[in-house]
């Protein structure tokens, strides 16, 4: 049976947790008192303007400052462009 077409964008999430205690930025314990997080991100390449990610990444370290509070530096966003027809 031949896959439909798709309509729309199609936008997934997975959260996991860490125990504060297991976490561990830059091969040291995390500050006490700051959050950190690691968010992947797949684009379809081609889809986004090289100009797109600066303000995508400053607006996804707004978001997560504000939901999460004071961000340790080892937090990370990064952006894989990957092949479209690879997404089944």
């Amino acid at each position: 049976m031949p896959m439909p077409a798709r309509t729309a964008p199609i936008t997934a999430a997975q959260l996991q947790a860490v125990e504060p205690r297991a976490r561990v930025a830059g091969e040291r314990p995390a500050a006490s008192g700051s959050s950190a997080f690691r968010l992947d991100i797949e684009v379809a390449a081609g889809t986004n303007a090289k100009a797109d990610d600066p303000v995508f990444l400053r607006e996804t370290f707004a978001v997560m400052t504000a939901v999460l509070g004071q961000l340790h530096e080892e937090s990370s966003v990064p952006v894989h462009a990957i092949d479209g027809d690879a997404c089944g």
